[in-house]
């Protein structure tokens, strides 16, 4: 699409914006390969960035208890998420060398 990975972002607020006005805030989102890792690793953080902090950069009620740090940093995941998390960096980073 020719597409930074801060316009996915961008678009991603949009997206939010919708949701609430059409299906009460709910979004679906799916991953499709790329051929640029590096290129799908940026968008993929852009979405979920946007997803965090919401389209004007502040943090969205509920999702980020610390204000200013990142979602990772604020302590927000379950410990089961970071595990599940963990051990897909494991068994991915045969395939890609940047997770």
């Amino acid at each position: 699409m020719g597409m930074s990975s801060g316009a996915y972002g961008q678009l991603t607020g949009i997206l939010q914006e919708l949701a609430e006005e059409c299906c009460p805030g709910r979004l679906a989102f799916t991953l499709e390969g790329g051929y640029d890792q590096t290129a799908l690793s940026e968008g993929v953080a852009a979405v979920l960035s946007s997803l965090i902090r919401g389209r004007d950069g502040d943090p969205v009620a509920g999702r980020d208890p610390a204000a200013g740090s990142t979602y990772a940093e604020a302590g927000g995941a379950q410990p089961e998420t970071r595990q599940v998390v963990g051990e897909l960096r494991r068994v991915l980073s045969a395939y890609w060398k940047g997770i």
